[in-house]
């Protein structure tokens, strides 16, 4: 019993271009040419009658074709409007049937005999398949698994013949021994294919039915890649074939077999590698009917196919091969053969992405390669490469990547290139990390870029490799994890240490939002004697609470080289090793002191590119330092611009030993914790920084420098109190800001309120003079009476120039304009301009410096410097 009604509402579209019968009794009538034979008038014929019946058939053929015939010429299946009350004979109710009896899902127990169903799995799907009349023959049924098992699959296909509308036993007949394998929607493939459509050819039924849906022909193997039949041959020849497999791996190797195995048959095929803003797409393995989900249309899928996938069968466009001569290679005639095949390159392309970078006007791309062993290379480079074999040979970079080609071929290999292989066009940054992208703060990956949720957007990229591809798919921690490591992050040093090093991880994750509001980051130097646990702490807390593992040694580094990585994120921090200036000549000495300065300022750079264009530079990355010695010649503008902790190995004890093994043990959960605190670093609203940095000035009587480092690092601490509140585990802020300031006020103020000025640091060398002997008679004067000390310039710099080059003495000098204008400028001068003073029996024109302010300083040998007479021999002469 039939619907008919419904039957020829599906049929009536069908028909709009053939003749309709308005003098017939039927309700509809038309007329058309029948296709099975010749025939100049349209003998063929489809009405709906006054009764509610359906018939159909030809003139001239006779009764032999009726209505199945009929129907799978246009493309449609009777058994689709089959009544759905009728046993066993719709498809629905065969559908019921195999989820009531599990049907291809039981094994039989080998010891009770009796057939047991299998619970891991559960029904999914059914997919019938036809013969060219329309009448069902087999059904492929679809189970997923539900309970993860092991050694099971997660879906499974069970296939049965179908014989009279009832599913027949495989203990009675297989599929494989039917006397013809079909392909899915075998009655409409063919009349599409006598008609001249193009043939959707799928990976799977559920894909096929989408593009059936959609008003597409479609059809896909029921034995997939791995097993065809010439059958499918038979049933496709002379088709115009689409391509179209999954997304993946296995999927282009199922397109590929598929293009071997019908190449000779078809009269055109065309491949599709890909599908506009695929990237876009949610999920790993795609195919189309995601793509599709995703908010595609089938208009843009046609466009893309006939416009961007390639004919392979089109002998005068550049062709990929990968059985004949692996790689792309053109037709010198027209002829496909192997005498007439030149190859080009000994690699296939996959993908060409445009990549737009936002430092720069010049275009840029990304080159996906396969080669013959199955790797995957990326290479990105400027469009400028295709103008020039040798650049594109350099570009290409790898000795076992060939490109054969003239510069003509070269020319045509980019117009091939950039027609059929362009994938997703991005935006990328010259400066990773997190930053301000569009009005949101991302974080900005080689990868893509990333919200406080982990959504990645892979249309905004950092265009370097930036090694950071483990953390796409690192969970966030449980709160049992934070608290397996929570002790030992507070107890592998003593607590200025520890503070000071969690501080500042906290603070490097806020730099981006730092440089939003121009506010400073200090570098972290980590010095201390060999042994002391400096690597240690480096490379088993701060790399794996960033995420990151990078590390350049010192002595490795040229000076561009510095620069250039200080600007390349705003995140992850530029760790350098082995800082040793006492191994290191002057002018790298120099050259350092002026980069750590700049990166902490964020002052610019100007160089030449290759193509003469001037390109800035601008530091902006987080800075650790490690070794073994202190910053050349304790520069002060360095210390201030640094938090410095000192590592010894007095600080290890059992505790210590124990906590640090406890983080190398679980370095996992502390990847996990990085991961929590960048969610917490792009959360926090730079809006609420003003009132905290406020509240933290009123913590401690710092100014200046030292004082933004003190805020910078709390405000990291903060950071991780904020992340590990969420779990409802309490870091207390205050106790840590005491332990921060205390390391400031040792090592960076040491014991001031304020760091050295190089004025103050020329005075320390006066005192260490006079301790030591040197006579100064002639260049200094204290008058107790007057509480003020006179100094002569023209003997005091000179004597301080030769003691430190006499006693090699690792201290940097003011050139002598330099001091005189610091002096001036300095608390310590009681009158700017110099006056006629007696200075050993002479008069000179000497400076006036305050007495208790130098007292203040502890140079006590200067405030007590009394000349002794030379006549008493105890004067050392200078």
């Amino acid at each position: 019993m039939f619907d008919y009604d419904k039957m020829f509402d599906a049929i009536l579209p069908l028909l709009q271009d053939k003749k309709k019968n308005f003098n017939s009794k039927d309700k509809e009538n038309y007329s058309f040419k029948c296709t099975h034979h010749q025939d100049k008038t349209a003998s063929a014929y489809i009405a709906l009658k006054s009764d509610g019946g359906i018939v159909a058939g030809c003139r001239t053929c006779g009764s032999s074709y009726g209505l199945n015939t009929m129907l799978a010429d246009l493309g449609l299946n009777k058994m689709d409007f089959i009544e759905k009350d009728e046993t066993y004979y719709s498809k629905e109710n065969l559908i019921a049937y195999i989820r009531e009896n599990n049907v291809g899902n039981v094994t039989k127990d080998e010891n009770t005999g009796v057939w047991v169903v299998d619970k891991d799995y559960k029904f999914d799907n059914a997919y019938f398949y036809t013969d060219e009349r329309g009448t069902l023959v087999s059904v492929k049924i679809k189970y997923k698994l539900i309970n993860h098992v092991a050694d099971k699959k997660p879906k499974r296909f069970i296939q049965r013949v179908i014989r009279e509308n009832k599913i027949i036993a495989a203990s009675t007949e297989t599929v494989d021994q039917l006397p013809k394998q079909y392909i899915y929607n075998a009655a409409a493939v063919q009349n599409a294919i006598r008609k001249g459509y193009y043939i959707y050819l799928v990976e799977g039924e559920k894909d096929a039915d989408t593009l059936i849906y959609n008003g597409l022909a479609a059809t896909s193997f029921a034995t997939g890649a791995g097993s065809m039949f010439d059958d499918y041959k038979s049933q496709l020849r002379g088709a115009k074939l689409v391509l179209l497999g999954d997304f993946d791996g296995p999927g282009r190797n199922h397109v590929e077999k598929c293009r071997n195995f019908l190449f000779d048959d078809v009269e055109k095929m065309y491949i599709v590698e890909y599908l506009p803003e695929l990237s876009k797409v949610p999920g790993s393995k795609l195919d189309v009917t995601d793509w599709l989900n995703a908010g595609h249309n089938v208009k843009e899928l046609t466009d893309y196919v006939f416009d961007s996938c390639l004919d392979v069968k089109n002998t005068y466009k550049l062709q990929e091969h990968k059985d004949f001569s692996y790689g792309i290679w053109k037709c010198t005639d027209g002829k496909e053969d192997a005498k007439n095949k030149k190859q080009l390159t000994n690699f296939v392309i996959d993908g060409i992405n445009i990549i737009n970078r936002v430092d720069t006007e010049e275009e840029y791309f990304e080159m996906i390669i396969r080669t013959q062993d199955n790797r995957t290379l990326k290479r990105r480079g400027s469009i400028l490469v295709f103008n020039d074999v040798r650049k594109f040979r350099d570009f290409l970079n790898s000795s076992d990547l060939v490109f054969r080609g003239s510069i003509d071929v070269l020319i045509d290999l980019k117009e091939w290139c950039f027609k059929y292989k362009k994938r997703d066009t991005t935006t990328a940054y010259d400066v990773g990390g997190i930053r301000l992208i569009n009005g949101e703060w991302r974080f900005v990956t080689s990868l893509g870029s990333f919200d406080n949720n982990f959504i990645y957007d892979q249309a905004n990229i950092y265009y370097e490799d930036d090694d950071f591809e483990k953390f796409k798919d690192l969970e966030l921690p449980t709160k049992e994890e934070i608290i397996e490591v929570y002790d030992s992050l507070l107890s592998f040093n003593k607590s200025e240490v520890v503070y000071t090093v969690l501080g500042h991880v906290g603070a490097m994750l806020l730099n981006g939002k730092y440089e939003e509001l121009d506010i400073k980051l200090n570098h972290l130097a980590v010095f201390g004697e060999a042994g002391a646990g400096k690597n240690t702490i480096v490379e088993n807390i701060i790399q794996p609470l960033m995420n990151f593992d990078n590390m350049a040694m010192m002595k490795d580094v040229t000076n561009f080289a510095f620069l250039r990585e200080s600007s390349r994120n705003k995140t992850l921090p530029f760790i350098i090793d082995e800082y040793k200036p006492s191994y290191f000549q002057e002018k790298k000495n120099q050259e350092l002191s002026n980069f750590f300065r700049n990166a902490y300022d964020r002052n610019s750079s100007i160089r030449g590119n290759r193509n003469l264009q001037t390109i800035k530079i601008t530091p902006v990355r987080p800075i650790v330092i490690m070794g073994e010695e202190g910053y050349w010649q304790d520069e002060t503008a360095l210390m201030e611009r640094s938090d410095i902790v000192y590592i010894s190995r007095a600080n290890k004890d059992d505790g210590t030993l124990v906590a640090i093994r406890n983080l190398i043990k679980h370095k996992k959960i502390l990847n996990k914790i990085g991961k929590l605190l960048v969610k917490e670093a792009l959360e926090i609203d730079i809006n609420s920084f003003e009132k905290f940095r406020n509240s933290c000035i009123k913590l401690v009587d710092f100014k200046d420098r030292p004082l933004n480092t003190f805020i910078n690092e709390v405000q990291g601490l903060n950071l991780i109190r904020k992340s590990f509140k969420r779990y409802g585990i309490e870091l207390d802020v205050k106790l840590g800001a005491e332990y921060i300031a205390n390391n400031i006020i040792n090592n960076i103020l040491q014991n001031r309120r304020e760091t050295k000025s190089q004025v103050e640091n020329m005075f320390e060398l006066l005192d260490e003079m006079i301790s030591n002997g040197f006579g100064l008679k002639d260049g200094l004067r204290v008058d107790k009476d007057d509480e003020c000390v006179y100094i002569y310039i023209p003997i005091i710099y000179p004597a301080i120039k030769k003691y430190i080059r006499d006693f090699n003495r690792e201290a940097g000098v003011l050139s002598k304009n330099d001091f005189i204008k610091q002096l001036k400028g300095s608390k310590y001068l009681l009158d700017k301009s110099v006056m006629n003073i007696r200075i050993n029996n002479k008069v000179k024109k000497s400076y006036k410096l305050d007495l208790n302010l130098l007292d203040d300083l502890g140079l006590d040998n200067i405030c007590m410097f009394e000349p002794v007479s030379e006549e008493n021999g105890e004067q050392i002469p200078f």
